[in-house]
């Protein structure tokens, strides 16, 4: 059972309810992972997904309104670890070079570590509509458009459409992942070599503002 694979994990210290509240969330998230990878996103109904628990149908709707929302949800967490440690390196940058392959070798390892909600995600793209629907996504493209002002005003960046440059980063790293994920065995370091050399030479025929 889900429930008993996260028990294992230990928790921090939080009020009985609000951690078993986290447990169950955990737990379904969890279980529509395998079930949405094994039978597909259109084949898996909320029963599936509860009966690979030890939880209540009735529990499944105290935390997602829909399987729906639920995967929107496995998305949603595995995009915000992603963009997370994309920023972090992106941030150590000194220069154009290493704000490009920095953020890409960030990308790309990450995926690799974590290859699963990723597969899901490309799988059933068309499930979940535009990833412009997707809450962390349009944070981390915020997040990325703000990193590319500032590398602008540093002199790494062409004074170029940062909204535009940031679409093409994003488009970049995603097609290429789409390739990457479906090789064995999986090399993130060459994916972002070939994907910061790609942007990096594209960046100097760019228009100005």
């Amino acid at each position: 059972m889900h429930t008993q694979r996260l028990a294992a994990r230990g928790e921090p210290c939080q009020g009985k309810r609000e951690l078993t509240k986290l447990r169950n969330r955990e737990t379904l998230i969890a279980a529509a992972t395998d079930i949405f990878l094994e039978k597909g996103f259109e084949a898996t109904t909320v029963r599936d997904i509860v009966n690979a628990t030890d939880l209540a149908l009735g529990t499944f709707y105290n935390y997602f309104a829909d399987k729906e929302a639920l995967f929107a949800a496995i998305v949603d967490e595995h995009i915000g670890r992603v963009a997370e440690s994309v920023r972090e390196f992106r941030r150590k940058a000194t220069s154009q070079a290493e704000f490009v392959r920095f953020g890409y070798e960030a990308y790309f390892r990450g995926l690799a570590a974590n290859p699963v909600s990723f597969e899901l995600a490309r799988r059933h793209e068309t499930s979940i509509g535009s990833l412009n629907r997707i809450p962390m996504f349009c944070l981390a493209m915020e997040h990325l458009v703000e990193d590319i002002d500032d590398a602008k005003t540093r002199g790494w960046l062409p004074d170029a459409d940062s909204e535009y440059i940031a679409a093409a980063f994003v488009g970049v790293g995603h097609e290429i992942s789409r390739v990457m994920v479906s090789r064995r065995p999986l090399d993130p370091d060459y994916a972002a070599r070939f994907a910061a050399a790609l942007f990096h030479a594209g960046l100097c025929e760019l228009p100005r503002n």
